[in-house]
């Protein structure tokens, strides 16, 4: 017994330690390992990195879990479930640095709330916190769904007035007819619907659009696509670390799965460097994309806010210079044109060219009316001038007369 590392009392049920050639070998070993397979399922848990641990856990990497009495080693793939009424759990490549996140699990059956522990790795002669993420067991199902996005990119090679016939996007008209139906949107915005697939060309498909597409615009297909989950569940029946492997402060890796580093570094096998994933220049398509000219209609432009109004040159008049035929007369544009009505037409512009004229006089007489009214009152402001002016004339007359009697007055009295 080494007191540094303590021994932990507990149990699991009989013949989970039969594994491989063992069960095999024996007929009621093979039966109890056959049952313990039937108790196994997905466990859906709530974890959260622990705020010792250095960095983050990467889904699919196998870890070692403590649940119950039970120490095994899983392969967790980590999701996050939507919000907003969508039943989707989204795969995440790495656990939140902060946040909850949920984890799937292949292991025995256990009932909800029961709490776990994940640890990375359990050699000792690692300086890190070696507690990875902790949590609890929300609940177990036979399968969880878990999905990741996918996005589909085609460019369009035939465009009409609202459809374009879409390429690049997918291989076969078989894939087309999977996603008949689907959502499509440009970067610009412009939202979009796969109609049907063309047999001319392999992959290309027939797709409408909310308005008219441009040659430089991509269009995107957004999928789901579900992620697969590994069954891999390896029970630990004794101490994880033998003492002679202890003692040296390392870890045996008889019984567990290494992970891709491990591999890596064991092996001298160098991170593979995809050529499509690296940055380069994009030459494709144009860096000057040119758009048709916007068309506003005269009736739209009309109802515009004043600062959205589009500024445009005023219409020329007609010169009075026009000349017809060359003969040197002087006639205007809108006269070219000979205009033939029905009898119908000649009475509805009859009746019009009299309204017109009716309005015409009403204006006149208004306007006539306005201009004597405004002549009046311009005379009698002027002689409301004139009368205050003759009037302010005798005042001041009166009143110099007032102060030189007063002035007289007052020499008098000086001189007395």
């Amino acid at each position: 017994f080494d007191a540094r590392y303590p021994l932990i009392l507990g149990g699991i049920n009989v013949g989970e330690g039969y594994t491989g050639a063992e069960a095999h070998s024996d007929e009621k070993a093979l039966s109890v390992a056959i049952s313990n397979e039937r108790d196994m399922c997905y466990v859906k848990l709530r974890v959260k990195r622990h705020r010792w641990k250095r960095g983050v856990l990467k889904s699919h990497d196998a870890v070692f879990a403590s649940l119950g009495w039970r120490r095994f080693q899983v392969t967790p793939v980590y999701c996050m479930d939507d919000e907003g009424g969508v039943a989707r759990s989204r795969f995440l490549k790495y656990t939140p640095e902060f946040l909850h996140c949920s984890a799937v699990i292949w292991a025995p059956r256990i009932s909800a709330g029961a709490g776990i522990v994940l640890c990375s790795s359990l050699a000792r002669r690692d300086a890190s916190f070696r507690v990875s993420a902790t949590g609890v067991v929300t609940e177990c199902a036979a399968d969880f769904r878990v999905v990741k996005k996918l996005k589909l990119v085609g460019e369009p090679s035939d465009i009409h007035k609202n459809s374009a016939f879409i390429r690049g996007m997918f291989n076969s008209e078989l894939e087309v007819n999977r996603f008949i139906g689907a959502a499509l949107r440009t970067v610009s915005g412009i939202r979009g619907t796969v109609k049907k697939a063309d047999r001319a060309s392999e992959g290309s498909f027939r797709a409408t659009f909310e308005d008219r597409l441009l040659k430089s615009d991509l269009v995107f297909l957004r999928a789901w696509v579900p992620v697969e989950k590994k069954q891999f569940c390896v029970t630990a029946t004794n101490l994880l670390e033998p003492s002679a492997v202890r003692l040296l402060g390392g870890e045996s890796a008889q019984w567990r799965m290494r992970t891709m580093r491990e591999l890596r570094e064991d092996e001298h096998v160098p991170i593979e460097r995809k050529k499509d994933s690296e940055y380069r220049q994009i030459t494709e398509r144009p860096v000057i994309r040119k758009f048709n000219p916007l068309k506003v209609p005269e009736r739209l432009r009309t109802e515009l806010p004043f600062a959205s109004r589009l500024s445009l040159p005023s219409p020329k008049k007609a010169s009075n210079n026009h000349k017809l035929g060359g003969l040197g007369v002087n006639v205007d544009p809108k006269k070219e044109r000979a205009l033939i009505m029905t009898e119908e037409e000649r009475k509805e512009h009859t009746v019009m060219q009299m309204l017109n004229s009716v309005r015409n006089i009403r204006a006149k007489k208004a306007r006539e009316t306005k201009q004597k009214y405004a002549k009046e009152q311009e005379k009698k402001r002027a002689a409301q001038e004139e009368l205050h002016r003759k009037g302010e004339a005798k005042r001041r007359k009166s009143r110099y007369i007032k102060e030189g009697l007063e002035m007289q007055r007052q020499r008098k009295q000086q001189q007395s």
